[in-house]
């Protein structure tokens, strides 16, 4: 079995159910999983894990008056202390280096200073040369939130309109492919402008990327303001869709874990059924699956539940309607139903009802009978049979359950 592993933090968000815990609104897909930076700081002291499934970095700073703590999205926020960023600040003790398609998202609480001529920095370099970025406010005018790299280098600063007192989750992706910088707010799409497949985000030598500030400089580089919280800073090494950031960008992500991830997923639909079949983790004591319509909201969906090794799978889900897409997700649980694995999403799409019989043979009549054979995804059969010329339904029917069936 692989050993990397997460754990879906549900804090407030499970239910229990015969014995098994579920997850509620908080099913988040492994592939949700920031890469290269996740920052919850849900902790206390001046050291913030890292997160990250591959973190560029093991932990950031705090130095200062800046802290953690307070209520933000999920649990505690980095506390603003409206101070310059070289009295203090939140070092991810990261020079930045991006190139291809990439993704930054950050949850702002109580955003202020868009209604003044002092621009607050949501994040940026401690060092604002080269090609680093910066997000902050009033870049675009009073009452925005923008995003740039000095000197408009690849592509022109790109802005959003925010009011002050505003709590928004931003996400700034970078597709390589569509050549485009696109900012979402809330899991919706706001704006795009272009921008080079070729961008390269370097900061100078020696500077890092600080969250909550920008610039180490006695006269500029405000950090945001006592009162602003900032929370779920995530960077990823790849363009995000539309439909993850609207899946992801309220939920809390999967975090490490003991779980075995369950291995081998294979999913086989039907008219209205379809079969689920993996093998389970080799300490894993249950399984939940979730399925509903496809973009269903996890959470409102159909669960099926078991334990582990009595409901191993196979698993079949029944009732389905033919010919519709359907979304799932699936975790394995362990660690006495306090840990859940890796989640599993994909999905399928079933096939019609009663798929018509292929493959129809027969073989010469042997005395007063004759075989026939077919294939067919069906489970139940009926032959019609009569003299040469007989009208359908005047027949005689014979039932079959195979894929063969002899007539005498």
């Amino acid at each position: 079995m692989r050993k990397r592993f997460y754990q879906a933090l549900r804090r407030g968000a499970w239910a229990l159910v015969g014995g098994v815990t579920l997850l509620g609104s908080s099913w988040a897909s492994a592939q949700s999983l920031p890469e290269l930076m996740y920052f919850k700081f849900d902790g206390t002291g001046n050291s913030v894990l890292n997160e990250a499934a591959n973190p560029v970095a093991p932990s950031g700073t705090l130095s200062g008056t800046m802290t953690q703590g307070g209520t933000a999205q999920f649990n505690g926020g980095l506390v603003g202390d409206g101070q310059l960023s070289n009295s203090g600040n939140f070092n991810t003790g990261w020079t930045t280096s991006l190139s291809g398609s990439w993704t930054v998202s950050v949850y702002i609480q109580n955003i202020m200073n868009v209604n003044t001529n002092t621009s607050v920095n949501i994040f940026g370099s401690t060092s604002h040369t080269g090609q680093s970025i910066r997000m902050y406010t009033n870049g675009f005018g009073l009452n925005t939130l923008s995003f740039a790299m000095p000197n408009n280098q690849g592509f022109s600063p790109v802005g959003i309109p925010v009011s002050i007192g505003a709590t928004l989750t931003v996400h700034v992706v970078h597709d390589a492919t569509a050549q485009t910088i696109t900012i979402y707010r809330n899991g919706v799409f706001e704006t795009s402008v272009p921008a080079p497949s070729n961008l390269t985000v370097n900061a100078p030598a020696g500077s890092q990327l600080l969250v909550g500030g920008h610039i180490q400089s006695a006269t500029v580089g405000r950090n945001i303001n006592t009162g602003t919280l900032i929370d779920e800073f995530r960077l990823y090494d790849r363009a995000l869709s539309a439909s993850e950031i609207a899946l992801t960008w309220n939920r809390e992500l999967p975090v490490l874990s003991d779980c075995d991830i369950p291995d081998n997923l294979q999913v086989t639909a039907a008219g209205v059924e379809a079969v689920f079949d993996w093998v389970p983790g080799t300490t894993n004591s249950g399984y939940v699956l979730e399925y509903g319509p496809a973009n269903f909201t996890p959470g409102n969906g159909t669960v099926v539940t078991g334990t582990l090794p009595a409901n191993a799978p196979p698993v079949t889900i029944t009732g389905l309607s033919p010919l519709t897409a359907y979304d799932y997700y699936l975790a394995e649980i362990c660690n006495s139903n306090s840990d859940t694995s890796i989640v599993l999403s994909g999905s399928f799409t079933t096939l019609v009802a009663c798929p018509v019989p292929t493959q129809f043979a027969f073989n010469p009549p042997s005395g007063s009978e004759i075989s026939f054979s077919w294939n067919s995804l069906g489970s139940s059969f009926e032959i019609e049979y009569g003299i040469g010329g007989f009208a359908q339904g005047t027949g005689t029917i014979q039932a079959a359950t195979g894929l063969a069936d002899t007539i005498s």
